[in-house]
């Protein structure tokens, strides 16, 4: 009795296990190669936030965020190459709330703009999955306020870093992109069935489209759409040209989400350093000239996989970093003094989880968890009243995603933050709530 209940059971799941096998291509397996992927965005946001605790009074605020970004990545089995550039322009207004005792209402406004510079590339040896890497950053910074005078500060920094590891983090964008034409094309009856092989060959040309942009948009559309049609004539799944098949290639190439599902593990551990220089205008007291220098060692773990069906992914990791670091200033016309050097531990923690309810939205959940600690102090005392130092946070911030076309999101997210300070203690609740949007050019 046992051994026929077994069988039928077997005999029911074997036609649902081929159907799941066919409807869900493994996104994991796939490995997206490309010279150069370009791209550029424009990217604005207005925002809501308070923060609260119980040593200092209220406060909310109101932001307006714009920046353009852009980036040239490159993706071989022996190069992985991140460059990016992107500038900032943000401007807030914030109050204080006077429901507490000797603390009369204010308002404070401020604005920040910069830009920054980076790369980042790792040369993998030949046939194995170690490599060795460097990269470095540069950034400058123009801020203001008016609390409680006006302030203005001028910043410049660079940061690089040298590293060795193991492992490689992948991306499924363009596999992700192939199935959902793939699955609309059967569901339209063009198409009977699909392999994973008519995928995998899909994807490859969208990989190759991408990576071949050009800018003019009327002309470009027209061609990614002939190199799609074309890819799926050649697999012999279709046989003929129709409007429907245009439809469906045209809808997903224009409206599908640019969702980059993460695959994979990476060990990284290197030396790294900050220089960082500084100039704040005071218009009640005398400019002051700061300069930060840090070096230090660092090691980090990041792991990512996608779940069952392709509807999302999973992300996890850590990293440590141990610096020493050194500030110095200088006031108006008085001698260079060093302030403090110390050594200092941060240890970081995360986890993401992005969900793919269909190809046009996307919702991602992320957390963070932050400690940063000084240990000991060569010169000076160890600085204890910085958000930088002595603290632990926690950030949980959850994104909504929808996509009006696949160079247009719009994006609702709302974040919660706790942190406990140290020297005083202290422990805030903050909040945000912003809603943006961003462009991509290409």
């Amino acid at each position: 009795m046992l051994l026929r209940h077994l069988i039928c059971f077997v005999v029911i799941l074997l036609p649902v296990s081929i159907l799941a096998q066919d409807l869900s291509y493994d996104l994991s397996q796939y490995k997206a190669r490309y010279e150069r992927r370009p791209g550029l965005s424009f990217f604005g946001q207005a925002s809501l936030s308070g923060a609260y605790d119980e040593s200092r009074a209220a406060n909310n605020g109101f932001g307006i965020n714009s920046n353009s970004a852009g980036f040239l990545n490159r993706n071989t089995d022996n190069l992985v190459v991140t460059n990016t550039l992107s500038s900032e322009l943000r401007f807030s207004v914030g109050s204080t709330s006077p429901n507490f005792p000797g603390n009369p209402p204010s308002t404070s406004s401020s604005y920040t703009s910069g830009f920054r510079i980076a790369t980042d590339r790792l040369h993998y040896k030949p046939g194995s999955q170690k490599f060795w890497g460097w990269g470095s950053s540069f950034s400058a910074t123009q801020r203001g306020n008016n609390t409680p005078n006006t302030l203005a500060s001028s910043n410049l920094a660079i940061a690089p870093s040298l590293s060795r590891g193991t492992g490689r983090i992948e991306f499924a964008e363009d596999a992700l992109l192939a199935t959902w034409m793939m699955q609309d094309l059967r569901a339209a009856n063009i198409i009977d069935q699909f392999t994973n092989e008519d995928v995998e060959r899909l994807a490859r040309t969208i990989t190759d489209i991408i990576g071949n942009r050009v800018f003019d948009l009327r002309r470009r559309r027209i061609y990614e759409l002939r190199q799609l049609n074309q890819a799926l004539l050649e697999t012999g799944l279709v046989g003929e040209e129709s409007f429907d098949l245009f439809a469906i290639l045209n809808d997903n190439w224009a409206f599908a989400n640019r969702a980059v599902l993460q695959h994979g593990s990476r060990f990284r551990y290197g030396f790294q350093g900050i220089a960082d220089g500084e100039i704040q205008r005071d218009e009640e007291r005398d400019n002051n000239r700061l300069v930060a220098l840090s070096g230090g060692v660092f090691a980090e773990y990041e792991h990512h996989r996608i779940v069952a069906r392709n509807n999302g992914s999973h992300g996890m990791g850590a990293r440590v970093d141990l610096l020493h670091l050194f500030q110095g200033s200088q006031i108006a016309d008085a001698d260079f003094g060093v302030n403090r050097q110390w050594w200092q531990a941060n240890l970081s923690l995360f986890y993401r989880r992005v969900w793919l309810p269909n190809s046009r939205s996307r919702l991602s959940w992320m957390n963070e968890l932050l400690f940063n600690e000084p240990i000991s102090s060569n010169v000076g005392s160890l600085p204890s009243n910085s958000l930088n130092f002595n603290r632990t946070s926690l950030r949980s911030t959850l994104f909504v995603d929808y996509f009006l076309t696949y160079n247009w999101t719009i994006r609702i997210n709302a974040n919660l933050r706790t942190e406990q300070l140290q020297n005083p203690d202290r422990f805030t609740l903050a909040h945000a709530i912003s809603f943006s949007t961003r462009y991509f050019l290409f």
